[in-house]
């Protein structure tokens, strides 16, 4: 967890996330938890840690995100972990130490987040990156094909308000046992998938189907556009997590 209150960074060391399922998913792949801030109040440490994490471009966009709401702070600790990932890949890889200001993610139209970073580009093809949130934690992995992960942290979910409106009953008739905890993985996985193509669901997830699920619900298929994405899905007592790659 990080601390609240100011502490001294330096703009090329400080890494602020932690590994995390690395070794299950094969990926480099970082977590961040933020306490929760008040929905309509802004951290000043959020403002200096921007200063100091983000370059130009990166800081320019995140000047203009609304204040209120978590966007800000979503936005600023996912880039965070997904420069911490970066780092970590070029340190294991190549022996390089890279500053953050000198890693740049932007986003695509639909939102995709992409890596730019001259020193490493001069050396490999840069990896695909991806990025999830949810309730407090940020997420950020590294994938040489294209990537989509999404986390769920269960909380006070209510299945029943939009399991229906989720999935077609053909989809439902895949769950074992008619298993909530399942369900919540076929929905990260269409999420996973759809972050991999780099469209997101776009408010029409019954574009994404589920057309098969391992007996256990941790191996998945997604159809989409005559298209089939394979999704590994991890489960633990409050969170989910699920992977595609293709």
């Amino acid at each position: 967890m990080l601390p609240s209150p100011p502490f001294p960074l330096s703009p090329s060391a400080p890494v602020l996330s932690e590994p995390w399922m690395q070794v299950e998913t094969g990926l480099v792949s970082r977590r961040i938890y933020v306490d929760p801030i008040p929905e309509n109040s802004l951290n000043p440490w959020h403002q200096e840690l921007a200063d100091l994490m983000l370059n130009d471009k990166e800081r320019e966009i995140w000047d203009k995100l609304p204040e209120k709401g978590t966007r800000r702070r979503d936005r600023l600790f996912g880039r965070i972990a997904a420069k911490d990932a970066v780092r970590q890949w070029a340190k294991q890889a190549f022996n390089l130490e890279i500053a953050p200001l000198d890693i740049e993610i932007l986003a695509t139209e639909l939102g995709k987040p992409f890596l730019r970073c001259p020193s490493l580009e001069v050396m490999v093809p840069l990896p695909d990156i991806s990025i999830s949130h949810s309730r407090g934690y940020v997420v950020a992995a590294l994938g040489r094909s294209r990537l989509g992960i999404d986390l769920e942290r269960l909380g006070n979910i209510r299945f029943e308000d939009w399991i229906d409106a989720a999935f077609s009953p053909s989809e439902l008739e895949l769950l074992p046992s008619a298993n909530l905890l399942i369900a919540l993985g076929f929905w990260c996985a269409k999420e996973a998938a759809s972050k991999a193509v780099g469209t997101g669901l776009q408010g029409v997830p019954g574009k994404w189907a589920i057309a098969s699920c391992s007996p256990d619900g941790k191996q998945v298929k997604v159809t989409h556009n005559n298209e089939c994405f394979p999704v590994h899905i991890w489960y633990s007592d409050n969170e989910v997590l699920a992977i595609c790659q293709c």
